[in-house]
């Protein structure tokens, strides 16, 4: 990690706060980190960290830079790592490569070494431990990136380094969020390292792998959107309506449940029979089987006579956005995903159907589908609600991670996947990579 040189001998808090390096100084100089153990338990400073030597690819350096002492009462040894001391304004004179999956010219994507994002002075840098993987990954290579895009949204690990404005995240902090990789250069999940904002990541807590908190990126942040933002429910609440979830398995379904639940809702969830008794511990109140030639009148019978009131359709395709707006009995408003607003609505003078596509909380304009979609100043401001709210809940168990597939060989099993996504194997789990053990 980036920090300032190792010091041999303790130094008292009140010492010097500031001196400009003379010379190159590298990350070979530093000591090691106290980086967190994923054993389900507590999180502790680990004596024997891998030196920092061998945590980067290339020669991560600063030169000539300055670093600010932050006052810090105690003293320093070799016994207490130095990695939350300093900030680095000129970090954007960072150098050095990583392994990330990029996409090529043919719509594929390949594993190469790349050169290691600089954040600017208001993100923050981050060593990727865990990767989760989402349909728009794939979908992105084979439609959207263009050539040289790193590829990948969902991530977990340490933070590494930190820009001269950033005040609300230290080096060393563990963390976890998306973003929207395979659009933008320099941007995306699937790599060692990455840059984002920080108000855009939440705190990992302790008890948490770096495994489990690569499944809450998009899909709990796109439920929370929809349910909180989009319908106008209070999370959490005392509800008291139908809330039906439509693909209740999915990721996004999966996290809706667990929303909805802690709103007080009544949770109707539709998935295939295998999959009722795990979406009812999560909080589902009644599941029905979307395949079910009686799902509409099973979902009505349900909700009861004041009938469902909200929806959120996790599939948003044609056929399902149909058969979710047929089971309403009076005005409500369903929610869509993957930005699908002319989507056929059976019910469309009781029913709204409105779309959400969580990458407008990431501050930049995007285009999909023919559609511009800006960045939005108030879906930021929810989502940053949530990531201060959400590592409570993760901690209490309330809003549990998906269940997760571990996929050998890290970056390398990425585009395998991704095959067995696009050929539908992938069901009621989230495929997981680990980047860094």
């Amino acid at each position: 990690m980036i920090r300032q040189k190792y010091l041999e001998h303790p130094i008292p808090f009140f010492a010097p706060v500031a001196r400009i390096l003379p010379v190159h100084y590298s990350i070979k100089d530093a000591p090691p980190a106290a980086e967190s153990a994923e054993t389900g338990k507590s999180v502790k400073e680990e004596e024997d960290a891998e030196p920092a030597s061998k945590r980067l690819k290339g020669p991560l350096s600063l030169l000539g830079t300055s670093c600010r002492h932050r006052h810090r009462a105690g003293t320093l040894s070799s016994r207490t790592a130095y990695q939350n001391s300093c900030y680095f304004p000129n970090i954007e004179k960072m150098t050095g490569t990583m392994q990330a999956l990029i996409a090529t010219e043919d719509h594929s994507a390949a594993v190469q070494s790349a050169p290691i994002p600089p954040p600017s002075s208001a993100q923050i840098l981050v060593r990727v431990h865990a990767v989760a993987q989402n349909p728009t990954d794939w979908k992105h290579v084979a439609a959207l990136s263009e050539p040289g895009n790193y590829v990948g949204c969902d991530f977990a690990g340490v933070v590494e380094a930190v820009g001269d404005s950033v005040k609300t995240r230290q080096v060393g902090d563990r963390v976890a969020g998306f973003v929207h990789g395979g659009r933008f250069e320099g941007i995306g999940s699937f790599a060692e390292y990455l840059i984002t904002e920080p108000a855009v990541t939440f705190a990992i807590p302790s008890s948490t792998s770096f495994k489990a908190a690569a499944t809450y990126g998009i899909a709990c942040t796109t439920a929370y959107q929809a349910l909180h933002q989009r319908l106008g429910i209070s999370i959490p609440g005392s509800l008291e309506k139908a809330v039906l979830v439509w693909g209740g398995a999915t990721s996004v379904g999966c996290f809706a449940i667990q929303l909805a639940k802690l709103a007080g809702a009544t949770v109707i969830a539709t998935a295939s029979p295998d999959q009722w008794e795990y979406l009812k511990g999560l909080g589902a109140d009644v599941c029905v089987d979307y395949k079910d030639p009686e799902v509409v009148k099973k979902v009505k019978d349900a909700a009861g006579e004041n009938g469902v009131t909200y929806g959120l359709d996790c599939i948003s395709e044609e056929q399902t956005v149909k058969a979710a707006t047929s089971c309403f009995t009076g005005s409500g408003k369903l929610i869509t995903l993957l930005g699908t607003p002319r989507i056929a609505n059976s019910n469309p003078d009781q029913v709204t159907v409105q779309p959400t596509l969580v990458y407008t909380i990431l501050g930049r304009a995007f285009e999909m589908r023919d559609h511009e979609y800006p960045a939005s100043p108030e879906d930021r401001r929810v989502a940053e609600q949530l990531y201060e709210e959400l590592p409570e809940w993760i901690q209490s168990g309330k809003v549990k991670p998906n269940t997760t597939r571990i996929v050998e060989g890290g970056l390398d099993g990425i585009l395998r996947g991704f095959e067995e996504m696009k050929s539908g194997k992938v069901r009621g789990e989230k495929l997981v990579y680990v980047i860094k053990e």
